[in-house]
């Protein structure tokens, strides 16, 4: 049904998955004087996913979550991000049906058009916190950065799903990336993360391994030779990480 026009108070536009230790209680980012202490470095990372290279290749890398289109994110991550948002601050349920049919304008109602208004109102304010770092550490949907780590462990974590699918981890080249306090900290996580700004172009992702649950590494490792001929100690380094995962 649609809703009435009584007034909603703002609440968070997406929900923390990962609580800091010390949240901003504010429903809209008030923490940003704390990008002050945030320390940025060059680096050589790793970043798991379960798109293989050929997949990435195609989308020329990594691109932060704030500017994919593909219709997976909108029919998955978006729809549940938006669906919880509006339970949270409306109380109203929205199936993937009402959504997917509204956004794609297949309907004229006035419910698919209330449904329209509100996510367009929604992308509008999770914008203004695409570059908070705080609050992408506790969810990234949306947000302009793109995760990796200088744990392997961590990276192959991710890559397989939580241990749940076949997957991948990628050696990444990071420019001037924002080195994420450690779990003690506001802003902090325990993934020994650097955040990237923007994306990370295929020409920055140097080496590969692939995994399956567990996580496992399985195969060869991939490496451009151009990365081992100009920074053979970076390489030896990611080299000797990949290879120390357990493998199948």
């Amino acid at each position: 049904s649609v809703a009435t026009d009584s007034y909603h108070p703002q609440v968070r536009p997406v929900k923390a998955v990962i609580y800091p230790n010390r949240p901003d209680p504010t429903a809209i980012a008030s923490d940003w004087k704390l990008f002050n202490q945030i320390e940025r470095t060059n680096a050589v990372t790793f970043r798991g996913d379960t798109r293989g290279p050929t997949e990435v290749s195609a989308l020329d890398g990594f691109t932060p979550p704030n500017s994919r289109t593909d219709s997976y994110y909108l029919e998955n991550n978006l729809f549940e991000a938006f669906a919880e948002y509006l339970q949270r601050r409306c109380q109203r349920q929205l199936s993937q049906k009402q959504f997917l049919d509204a956004v794609n304008q297949i309907l004229s109602d006035e419910t698919s058009k209330k449904i329209v208004t509100d996510y367009l109102m929604w992308r509008k304010i999770t914008e203004r916190e695409a570059v908070n770092l705080g609050r992408m550490t506790q969810n990234e949907c949306l947000k302009g950065y793109i995760s990796t780590s200088r744990s392997v462990k961590t990276s192959a974590y991710f890559g397989t799903n939580y241990g749940k699918k076949n997957g991948w981890i990628y050696v990444t080249i990071v420019g001037l990336g924002f080195i994420v306090p450690p779990a003690t900290m506001e802003w902090g996580t325990g993934e020994q993360e650097i955040a990237q700004w923007g994306p990370i172009p295929f020409s920055n992702i140097v080496g590969a391994r692939r995994l399956t649950p567990g996580p496992t590494a399985v195969g060869p490792i991939y490496f451009r030779s151009s990365f081992r001929k100009k920074e053979p100690k970076a390489f030896e380094k990611a080299f000797r990480l990949l290879n120390s995962l357990q493998t199948g």
